[in-house]
Formats: structure tokens, sequence, C-alpha cells
């Protein structure tokens, strides 16, 4: 199980993934975390007697489909500095991928690509056939959750095509400051 969180824990994340926010999950058992994203073929679906399995393992990895929203991967730097430039603007879903030192947004489903498509840095994964790792997975935690954290309802996706003046701005900072 994962150090420090309990079954019921892990069970009211799963819910809030699967019942709130409408997605398939799924998981890898690994001994580390395997490369992001995960390998379709490696993913098991998840169900509620699968908890069992994860009892004195070091922890699944979770994958969540992309097949409800685009996430863009992009280095910490650009994330973090995109979502602080952002404060004030829309909720934009994102988490934090300390391993890999990277920011991957959540937007709506079919926009990800006005903001993937601005630096060869950033990847997009989108599509029925594309998976992200998601908390509480090891080395991965919710900067903003993809759900109003009062109400556990979902958090509506921004369009990536309206975060792409903001990107250009923080790329142009970053750069001048030789990031």
């Amino acid at each position: 199980m994962y150090p420090g969180l309990h079954r019921s824990s892990l069970a009211s994340v799963l819910s809030i993934y699967r019942e709130t926010l409408g997605w398939t999950v799924g998981y890898v058992i690994a001994d580390g975390v395997p490369g992001f994203p995960p390998d379709e073929q490696t993913i098991t679906p998840l169900i509620d007697a699968t908890l069992f399995e994860f009892e004195g393992r070091q922890g699944p990895v979770i994958a969540a489909n992309c097949a409800c929203f685009d996430a863009v991967s992009m280095p910490s730097p650009v994330g973090q500095a995109l979502l602080t430039a952002g404060e004030g603007g829309p909720h934009v879903p994102a988490l934090v991928d300390r391993e890999a030192s990277r920011v991957v947004l959540l937007v709506e489903p079919g926009s990800g690509s006005a903001l993937a498509s601005n630096d060869e840095r950033m990847h997009l994964h989108a599509g029925l056939r594309s998976w992200i790792t998601v908390p509480p997975s090891p080395g991965l935690r919710w900067d903003t959750p993809p759900w109003i954290q009062a109400s556990r309802q979902p958090a509506p996706l921004p369009c990536g095509q309206d975060l792409v003046v903001t990107l250009h701005k923080v790329q142009r900072v970053l750069k001048r400051s030789g990031v």
C-alpha cells in the first residue's frame, strides 16, 4: 500500500476518478514507477476488489485514460510559471511529476494540441489509446485537482487555446532568464 495512504483513502480517490469525473482508470503493479505515460498493454482495469491485491506491495501505479481530457506534459519550470501566471484565470487542473520534473495540464478533449504544438519539450496525450499516470501513484501529486475540493464536483476543463497567450508570455520570460 502507499505509505501514509489507507485503503479507504485510495478507494475515495478512485471513486472521484471513476464516479465524479467519469474516467476509466487502471493500474500497473510495479516495483517503481514505469515510464510516463504507462504502456497501454500493461494496464489492468481497476475494480473495487482489486484494492485487496495492493496489500503489502509498494503500490500500484494508477493510470487514467485520456478519453475525457487532453493531457499536456511539459517541463516543470514552464508548467509552474504557466500556472502562476494564470492565477485568477480559469481553473487549470495540473499534476506534478516530481521524478521527471514535469507538470501535466488537463484541458478540454481535442484542445491540447494548441498548447503542445508550441514547444518540442511538450507532449500531448489524448484519446482512447492514451493513458497518463495519476496521483496517488508514487512521485505524483495534484497541484490543482480536476475537481472542486469543497463539493467534489468536476472542475470545468479549460480550452487549451485559451492558455496559449499566457504560455507565450511565460516562454518569453523564461527564455530571457535562460530557462
